[in-house]
């Protein structure tokens, strides 16, 4: 990590920081979940570095990136993708998303086909319709929940944060942890618009024409065959259920996920 290039672009006008770990080989650009950042890719930076080039941004709100007000939302989070892919020169790299990342490269792919090679969605989290509120009391309600869920967090030590780390994620390294702890304290809590904003996955699915690989938590049957039905409507997909593996899929099933994304993008360069 210490030869990473760290900066910041200007790009659909926000100020977007990212590490880099360089060289010229084939692009992977990694979009981490809400309250992340950009370093906690960094196991599977590390795994890949050798043979691609990962590029790791801070979404709006998140790590060193800007925090504005408004903008986090999915049309806007993908618009921010596409300009910073575009202010960095990158030709069709593949990208990678978890969760809310996830949802914003599964927009990105549909809303700026142009943009990305092909597509790895780890465990989004959205199969089916987005939650829909009555009224705008009952969403700002939600939004408020949400709030406070993400001020309690916060306001936890350095300290407390790595105990927490270590209990959800037994499997993972102690660096990871310290990145996973830090992003807790960088991020700002107007992201959490992003839980009553994301996208329907069924609606934009139909749309993306690139090479598209799914990497879903475990599942029972009746669950997998919901979520096989709307990964059915992508042109070129494929839906991969991790056994043994959470939300946070290469969190919990490391190797076997970094297996599954080899694979995969060793398809794209055939």
């Amino acid at each position: 990590m210490s030869n990473w290039k760290a900066d910041y672009v200007e790009a659909n006008g926000i100020r977007i920081h990212y590490h880099r770990t360089g060289g010229a080989k084939p692009a992977l650009v990694l979009c981490h979940g809400a309250t992340d950042n950009g370093l906690c890719w960094t196991p599977l930076a590390q795994a890949l570095e050798a043979d691609y080039d990962l590029i790791m941004p801070d979404a709006r709100g998140h790590g060193l990136s800007d925090a504005p007000e408004t903008g986090y939302d999915a049309r806007t989070l993908a618009d921010d993708l596409a300009a910073f892919i575009m202010e960095l020169g990158l030709s069709q790299p593949a990208v990678m998303g978890h969760s809310m990342g996830g949802a914003t490269a599964a927009a990105l792919a549909a809303w700026h086909p142009a943009f990305p090679g092909a597509i790895i969605l780890e465990d989004p989290v959205i199969f089916g319709p987005p939650p829909v509120y009555a009224t705008e009391t009952e969403k700002a309600a939600a939004l408020a929940e949400r709030r406070a869920e993400f001020e309690k967090r916060q306001a936890q030590s350095h300290e407390a944060l790595m105990a927490v780390c270590a209990e959800w994620f037994p499997k993972i390294s102690q660096e990871a942890c310290e990145h996973w702890a830090e992003s807790k304290h960088q991020v700002r809590p107007q992201m959490t618009q992003v839980y009553v904003s994301m996208p329907n996955l069924a609606d934009l699915f139909p749309l993306i024409p690139c090479p598209t690989l799914i990497l879903k938590a475990d599942a029972d049957e009746a669950e997998r065959k919901q979520q096989q039905a709307i990964a059915d409507l992508l042109q070129d997909g494929n839906l991969v259920h991790v056994a043994g593996a959470g939300h946070n899929v290469r969190r919990d099933q490391f190797d076997i996920t970094l297996g599954l994304i080899r694979d995969f993008l060793a398809t794209l360069q055939t």
